[in-house]
């Protein structure tokens, strides 16, 4: 492992060290929060998170990667000390605000700082997919640590002290953050730029290359899912009335899908095995409508996983595509396209848990996966095409 990675891996794993995740629903509902509330918390948490990616992306690349990634770090240590100390709604949905902001700069920066660092170290971005699948795997192994241990917390401390454990961590990867080593490569561009013509050049990369512009629709797809089940996993296991002690186990068998998904990318190369995860996909995605504990666990762990390693190929495309003057708001833009799509999407789902279930809910998820095999068969296609 290089030394240049290592903070940028110790931020990944100490931001996901977070042990509120398993419990953060059952939390809620403790303080007033019923399914529909729920639901519209997730739906704040994405509106705020667009409203401030494109924002989060462009000053990453005018002004700092390291500076807006210890920003992100520190926006990250406010929302769980304002979770820890909520007793209404009011209050914690403030710290829903500050979460949002959170991943509004985080999202589209580490991949970007990861891929200019791998072209600084190697002279390409050819090794991106391993070092990015490195840095899924490690927040997913803190997932899963945070996940067991935040149920135990929970169980023996109470639902509040999962919050106020996570707190060393978010301040871990605050200083993690603070011993980045910035790349430079994005400063070769001249930094009297327009601000306007900047946001102008980051959307004319997505929307005027054909090529990309099928890479960004694959992303956006792929991310909904994923959003669906980081959200509102534990919604199954509530239909399925199990106890407190399923849910840290549950969330640690989900949240191991992302590292399994870091792997998988790095070693699935040509578009036929591309075609054959999105075809497990679709299947994955089908497993979570049958209401089975088995079924659930298995589904929820394989889409997360499957949708991650999809998600991870598009976005090693996508950063091949652009230059990296512009590559951080570029990601941040398309993570925002993700979100505009998640929105409408997650209200849909939501009403329809609330007057069906969330058995019957999964039809929705089931055609989005349809959807995205259908955009990698085109970017298997444009990838032969290319090729010849």
């Amino acid at each position: 492992m290089h030394t240049r990675l290592r903070p940028l891996y110790f931020v990944s794993f100490f931001q996901g060290l977070i042990f509120w995740y398993a419990i953060e629903k059952l939390f809620m509902s403790h303080i007033g929060f019923d399914p529909s509330a729920i639901t519209t918390s997730v739906i704040i948490l994405a509106l705020v998170t667009f409203i401030s990616e494109v924002p989060a992306g462009v000053l990453a690349d005018r002004w700092s990667r390291k500076g807006t990634l210890v920003l992100s770090m520190a926006f990250l240590t406010v929302a769980a000390i304002i979770f820890s100390a909520s007793n209404t709604i009011p209050i914690y949905l403030v710290g829903v605000v500050c979460f949002a902001v959170y991943a509004a700069m985080y999202s589209g920066l580490i991949d970007s700082i990861i891929y200019d660092t791998a072209v600084e170290l190697d002279g390409s971005g050819k090794k991106f997919s391993q070092y990015f699948g490195r840095s899924k795997f490690f927040t997913s192994l803190a997932w899963v640590i945070g996940s067991l241990l935040g149920a135990f917390i929970a169980q023996k401390l109470g639902l509040r002290a999962a919050f106020l454990a996570s707190v060393p961590s978010c301040v871990l990867a605050l200083s993690a953050a603070a011993a980045v080593r910035e790349p430079v490569i994005h400063k070769t561009f001249d930094e009297q730029t327009k601000l306007l013509n900047h946001i102008k050049l980051t959307f004319r990369y997505i929307s005027k290359r054909e090529n990309t512009l099928w890479v960004v629709l694959c992303i956006v797809a792929t991310s909904v899912p994923l959003v669906f089940l980081m959200e509102v996993d534990q919604l199954w296991p509530m239909a399925l009335m199990l106890p407190l002690i399923w849910y840290g186990p549950l969330n640690a068998v989900l949240l191991s899908g992302p590292g399994i998904g870091g792997v998988l990318a790095h070693k699935l190369q040509s578009s036929a095995q591309w075609l054959l995860l999105g075809f497990m996909g679709i299947v994955s995605v089908a497993l979570l409508s049958i209401p089975q504990l088995s079924s659930v666990v298995i589904g929820q762990f394989a889409t997360i996983a499957i949708f991650t390693a999809l998600n991870i190929i598009a976005t090693g495309k996508l950063h091949d595509s652009v230059p990296s003057r512009v590559r951080t708001g570029v990601a941040s833009a398309v993570s925002t396209l993700s979100t505009l799509f998640a929105l409408p999407l997650l209200f849909i789902f939501g009403v329809l848990v609330n007057n069906y279930s969330i058995f019957v809910a999964n039809y929705l998820l089931i055609v989005i996966s349809v959807v995205v095999f259908m955009l990698y068969v085109k970017l298997a296609f444009l990838a032969k095409r290319a090729a010849e």
